[in-house]
């Protein structure tokens, strides 16, 4: 039987009310429809919580949930990147302490899923049936705690483009958050990224924002130097929540966002494009909408954010009215 790991970080605290989005998290990985070859591990990631997040686990009383607790350095950057090399490690070290000796043997995939976020029903089952040996990715669903799809955001197909364009000319239509990993491959992304920007941990510790797009281009390059595949898969595997409370949508500092976007462009783009008139519009391209308005208030920017899942919610309602009906229905049998 394959195993496949789930890594979920989680930082709650009575301040960020995420245990009141964890439950559905945890049930959204419960309900998966799994073919019989395939069990799949989910390695719940603690970076210090100050609830009793293990208590809550236990009492669940599902041995597919795995507690890790990771003690925070007070001098490091508060991201998701930390707790997510943490389960990333023990998944490659095939770590007794985490996995049974069945599972560590036939580990065969890795994907992560955030404490506030959801994943389909078929989630796991469509990526590992479309993963090559490199990694895939899928759509990805935008949600807000009324249960209504805001967007659905495709992706793109190597196959169709190219992949190694892919990385300079449509990276920001990579869904990052959906990313599946080959377990071979994830070993390879992390030497590839210790040797490249000498990088601890398949995540870029020094990101608090964007780290999810930065993990895919490095994914990407990574399967080009090392002639692994890129695979997409034409449906949604996660639903994004949209919410005040996520790590970034707090972050209402300019300069800091700047500063983030900053990293993340002349790690990828700066030594191809560096100084050019292109490589100021490919910065803007990995995320228009995030680089142009870090220049706005919180509030304008919050309300800004708004119009724009609106406008292209309504667009694909119109385009896609039987997806919306199945992802809202899926969503009110999570969200009760």
């Amino acid at each position: 039987m394959r195993t496949i790991a789930i890594i979920t970080p989680i930082f709650a605290t009575p301040e960020n009310g995420r245990l009141d989005y964890f439950p559905q998290t945890l049930y959204s990985v419960r309900a998966q429809n799994l073919s019989p070859s395939n069990h799949i591990v989910q390695i719940v990631v603690d970076d210090g919580s100050t609830v009793d997040v293990e208590g809550y686990i236990n009492e669940l009383h599902d041995p597919r949930i795995r507690y890790l607790r990771r003690e925070k350095n007070p001098q490091e950057l508060w991201t998701a990147s930390h707790p997510l090399n943490f389960g990333i490690d023990y998944c490659l070290s095939k770590s007794g302490d985490i996995l049974t000796r069945t599972e560590a043997h036939n580990l065969e995939a890795v994907c992560f899923l955030h404490s506030d976020d959801l994943l389909y029903w078929n989630s796991i089952e469509e990526r590992y049936r479309g993963l090559g040996v490199g990694f895939v990715h899928t759509e990805i669903a935008f949600f807000n705690n009324k249960r209504r799809v805001l967007l659905v955001r495709r992706g793109i197909d190597a196959k169709d483009q190219g992949h190694r364009n892919l990385a300079a000319e449509y990276n920001f239509l990579f869904n990052g958050h959906t990313v599946m990993w080959q377990l071979k491959f994830l070993q390879y992304v992390k030497d590839f990224v210790g040797r490249k920007y000498e990088q601890s941990g398949v995540f870029d510790p020094m990101l608090r924002l964007g780290e999810d797009l930065d993990v895919f281009l490095s994914s990407t390059e990574a399967a080009i130097e090392g002639e692994y595949s890129v695979d997409y898969v034409a449906a949604v595997s996660v639903l994004y929540r949209f919410h005040r409370q996520s790590i970034s949508g707090d972050d209402n500092n300019p300069q800091s966002i700047r500063e983030q976007a900053g990293r993340l462009y002349r790690k990828h783009f700066a030594q191809q494009i560096e100084n050019s008139r292109v490589g100021f519009l490919t910065r803007v391209k990995v995320d228009p909408f995030w680089f142009w308005f870090t220049y706005l208030a919180p509030e304008l920017k919050e309300k800004f954010a708004q119009v724009k899942y609106n406008l292209k919610g309504k667009t694909f309602r119109l385009k896609q009215p039987k997806v919306i009906k199945s992802l809202e229905q899926y969503l009110s049998e999570i969200i009760q």
